[in-house]
């Protein structure tokens, strides 16, 4: 009995190995069945991530094209900026020439204003030495002398001053046409 009880342990234990055994196996369908499952899920979410790869990638095609665009509008700005920079500088050496020439004719009206106060002076005294050097033939060299000594000596200063202002006004020309092509060939060097 002893034997047949050892048997039968034996035996129960060894059914409860072989029960263990097929309900890993029943429950290895299921475990397939749900890794399968798991699996499906898996290549979906590849799939998935597939094609939100492929559009980050179009996304970013589509901001580089834009940026190059960007750029483009920005060189054209700046190409635009400096033209605008040189009809600026342009017109305000045109200006500043102007202001000069207006500057130069207010001080040459001034002087025509002085002069011409002092003028009718100058020539009524002239004329007054004139006539008393004719009524009275009979001065001496001398006498001619201090007659056209007291004359001021007209220098023409209207002309030099008409002439000075058109040096200025061409000087000032010809240094801006200067100034513009130096800046110029720098630019080109």
């Amino acid at each position: 009995m002893t034997k047949a009880k050892a048997e039968l342990e034996s035996a129960k234990k060894n059914l409860a190995e072989k029960q263990a055994y097929l309900e890993k196996l029943q429950n290895a369908s299921q475990a397939y069945e749900k890794a399968k499952a798991e699996l499906e899920e898996a290549q979906k979410a590849l799939e998935k991530a597939n094609v939100e790869l492929e559009l980050a990638k179009k996304n970013q095609a589509d901001k580089k094209q834009a940026l190059n665009e960007a750029n483009t509008e920005l060189e054209f700005a700046k190409k635009n900026t400096g033209v605008k920079q040189k009809a600026y500088d342009k017109a305000k050496a045109e200006l500043d020439f102007e202001n000069a020439i207006k500057a130069e004719q207010a001080k040459l009206n001034e002087k025509k204003k002085s002069h011409t106060d002092v003028s009718p002076i100058v020539l009524k005294k002239s004329n007054n030495v004139q006539k008393a050097g004719t009524a009275t033939k009979h001065m001496t060299a001398s006498a001619e002398k201090q007659a056209t000594a007291s004359e001021l000596p007209q220098m023409g200063d209207e002309e030099k001053a008409e002439t000075s202002v058109i040096g200025i006004i061409m000087m000032l020309f010809a240094s801006i046409l200067t100034m513009l092509g130096l800046s110029d060939k720098k630019k080109k060097a």
